[in-house]
């Protein structure tokens, strides 16, 4: 790992971070899978997973053929007390146990619908807004309202959440 100073990394990385009653939720970039993904500080630093950097933080080393799993199932939770070190085929048992695999579509749809983030049209048209009154990046709106820059882009360019379903009535 390339070298960093420890406390210019703790600074960027709680600056990305909102806590809650429960979670810590990691607001910047999020990977296709939806886990959190964090730079190091330094030109050529990599990009670590989120959730991974915040156990190693406060509770130490990942052992190697070791991973870091969540007990709370939140993919970018990064709070340490949720967080837990277990091998890949318990972290898959874990995943089958509680009806996460792709062999359960209705338990995937489940999770989905409990974790994903709570848009609505009135909030892509309050994202429209603030950014049309300018001084706020599609970036600084995507961390604001838990999404990526693109999904930002995307409400902006009215791509999603353009207008309401019609109503059956």
């Amino acid at each position: 790992m390339a070298n960093y100073r420890r406390s210019d990394a703790k600074l960027r990385f709680f600056a990305k971070v909102v806590k809650t009653d429960t979670c810590w939720l990691w607001t910047a970039h999020r990977g296709p899978t939806g886990y959190g993904r964090f730079k190091l500080p330094g030109r050529d630093s990599p990009v670590v997973q989120a959730h991974r950097w915040s156990y190693e933080h406060h509770l130490g080393p990942v052992p190697d053929g070791q991973v870091v799993m969540h007990t709370c199932d939140v993919r970018n939770c990064v709070n340490p007390a949720h967080l837990r070190i277990g091998t890949q085929g318990e972290n898959l048992k874990d995943m089958r146990d509680k009806g996460r695999h792709v062999g359960n579509p209705q338990g995937v749809r489940e999770w989905m619908r409990l974790n994903a983030p709570k848009l609505t049209y009135e909030v892509a048209e309050e994202i429209r807004g603030a950014y049309a009154k300018g001084g706020i990046s599609q970036r600084e709106l995507g961390d604001r309202y838990g999404i990526s820059r693109e999904h930002a882009r995307d409400i902006i360019a009215r791509k999603r959440w353009a207008a309401p379903p019609a109503s059956s009535a």
